[in-house]
């Protein structure tokens, strides 16, 4: 074989090495991510059953605000409060703080982790299960109705089960599924209303959900396989 073409197989075997680093090193912060989080062992017969080692996790990032798990996708994840001085940071930046190309879900600036409704943001990252992109199609029905519930879970509250309410696109400057609080228990529900009357993907006692509804969780990510568009895939759970 001529030097050249032993230089060609090399890089090339260099390039797939890379590649393939790069594909599993989120799965494997992941499972490391988990790893910390679970303060005993989970059985595998009642995933619902999750307690979290908060301490653990804080020692990492103090600004752990809640575990977020959703039956019937890969999201199963911390979820981050972001400061005022830097919004943005966890677009660019894993739950380590270090760069990262598929971020870490966050809260909005304006929700609380406990109170009224978390607004949950996170990256679409196409061919990848990371973060969001797992949902990114849920406005479809086929992919909606295969989604359980939502577990939300903090230290001060512990864990909320939700239910799937609707999901549909939107752009990113939507401020009715921007708005985290309301000033009565009337108008977060005709909000919620809203949200779901916007969307043909929805359960038949949709209504029901929405009359009994005390809280929410949304979540938000982008909705086109082409990066860098303005549609978001917003996916609604109440309970």
């Amino acid at each position: 074989m001529k030097m050249n073409q032993r230089l060609a197989v090399v890089l090339s075997c260099c390039l797939i090495a890379w590649g393939l680093v790069n594909l599993m090193a989120p799965r494997l912060q992941h499972y490391h991510l988990k790893a910390h989080a679970t303060s005993t062992q989970q059985s595998n017969d009642n995933p619902r059953n999750f307690p979290i080692n908060w301490d653990e996790l804080r020692q990492i990032n103090d600004n752990v605000s809640a575990w977020l798990r959703v039956e019937g996708s890969s999201i199963d994840t911390a979820v981050v409060k972001v400061k005022r001085s830097n919004p943005d940071f966890y677009l660019s930046h894993d739950f380590w703080n270090a760069h990262s190309i598929y971020g870490c879900p966050f809260l909005a600036q304006d929700s609380s982790a406990d109170n009224g409704i978390q607004i949950v943001y996170g990256h679409h990252i196409t061919g990848s299960k990371e973060a969001f992109s797992d949902i990114f199609d849920a406005w479809r029905a086929e992919r909606f109705f295969q989604l359980g519930s939502c577990h939300w879970v903090t230290p001060k509250s512990g864990e909320l089960e939700l239910l799937p309410l609707c999901s549909f696109v939107t752009n990113c400057w939507d401020e009715e599924v921007q708005t985290s609080s309301y000033p009565s228990l009337e108008e977060f529900r005709g909000a919620l209303r809203k949200l779901a009357q916007r969307s043909e993907t929805r359960p038949s006692h949709w209504d029901l959900l929405c009359n009994n509804a005390e809280r929410a969780v949304i979540l938000i990510t982008c909705s086109s396989l082409i990066p860098g568009q303005d549609e978001r895939c917003c996916t609604v759970f109440v309970r």
